[in-house]
């Protein structure tokens, strides 16, 4: 269980994890739907005006260099966590697997992950190829699974698309891959596999397995509170659902373009905080203002750093504001 949750995590990293309800084309969301990514690619950022500044901090040395040994890691990541279930074999097939992160990262995709309390959580991924990368993911999948698995996969189809499907005994007992018109889509799960006929379906109506971006580039939705108890470390904290977007802009300001994140958290119960006035220090804030990061809640909950240590700052103040100065490189 453990280890196919890693694998969903790889995924996300790859990505760049409420799509809600509108993230699906004429479908109501299912209800145990723990997580929902869609993120618009590598290549459609690099053709963005707005997203020039970061194309080209990821033009730089230290960021390519970061990314070819975080993809290096990646493309070997499946093979060792899943060693246990593969003991008879040598072979990571990490050259194959990295030319598949490759189109994961620079390709439009789409994942949904429903099912925490399964076993192995189903999971399905869509990822818009052209007909060579596609059909390089239809026989290299193909040739690791079998290999790793001593199972050979069998021809199917569903909704009128073809594909192959590997079976096995245990959790999760079917794995399947389908060409469906731009779009591979790649999973898992337990007999049937529910979010692979949603999916199916969507793409069969309107094309697309989501809608079309709008304004963002990567729209994100996890339910962290049903995860959790599957992932004991995330057990110390009660974890909120998140909502994450991530759009280019630019403004007067930075005819460049720019980077706007926005997450919100929604907390399983209420968060007792008791907030006091904002106290703003705008005898300490100048032009040009790079950064502006301002919070209330309990201080006390957050040990101060040394530097902060000494200068006046009354223990359990109730707001903190975090600036820079300079422009902003993104």
């Amino acid at each position: 269980m453990r280890n196919y949750l890693l694998l969903v995590g790889l995924i996300g990293v790859t990505f760049g994890a409420e799509c809600g309800a509108a993230a699906a084309i004429g479908t109501a969301p299912r209800p145990d739907v723990v997580a929902r990514v869609h993120f618009a690619g590598t290549v459609r950022l690099a053709a963005d005006a707005n997203a020039r500044n970061l194309m080209d901090i990821a033009a730089l040395p230290e960021t390519r260099d970061l990314r070819e040994q975080t993809l290096q890691k990646l493309a070997t990541a499946p093979f060792r966590f899943l060693k246990d279930k593969v003991a008879n074999q040598t072979n990571d097939y990490a050259s194959l697997i990295r030319a598949m992160l490759e189109d994961l990262a620079g390709a439009e995709s789409y994942v949904e992950v429903r099912g925490a309390n399964d076993p192995v959580p189903e999971l399905m991924l869509a990822v818009r190829l052209d007909e060579n990368r596609a059909e390089a993911w239809r026989t290299n999948l193909s040739k690791i699974l079998t290999s790793w698995t001593g199972i050979p996969v069998s021809e199917i189809q569903a909704g009128g698309f073809k594909g192959w499907e590997l079976k096995k005994h245990d959790w999760p007992n079917r794995i399947r891959l389908f060409r469906a018109g731009d779009w591979v889509l790649f999973g898992w799960g337990q007999n049937d596999l529910l979010l692979q006929a949603d999916i199916l379906q969507r793409i069969k109506d309107q094309g697309r397995p989501v809608e079309a971006f709008k304004d963002s580039r990567l729209d994100a939705w996890v339910d962290w509170p049903s995860l959790a108890p599957r992932l004991p470390t995330l057990l110390a904290v009660r974890w909120p659902k998140m909502k994450l977007t991530v759009e280019m802009r630019k403004d007067d300001a930075r005819p460049e373009g720019y980077v706007r994140q926005e997450m919100k958290l929604k907390f399983p119960e209420p968060l007792g905080l008791t907030l006091d006035a904002w106290k703003i220090p705008t005898n300490t804030i100048h032009n040009p203002l790079t950064s502006f990061t301002a919070f209330r809640g309990n201080w006390a909950v957050v040990e101060p750093a040394p530097a902060s240590k000494g200068t006046g700052r009354k223990a359990g103040a109730q707001s903190g504001f975090c600036m820079g100065h300079g422009w902003n490189s993104i």
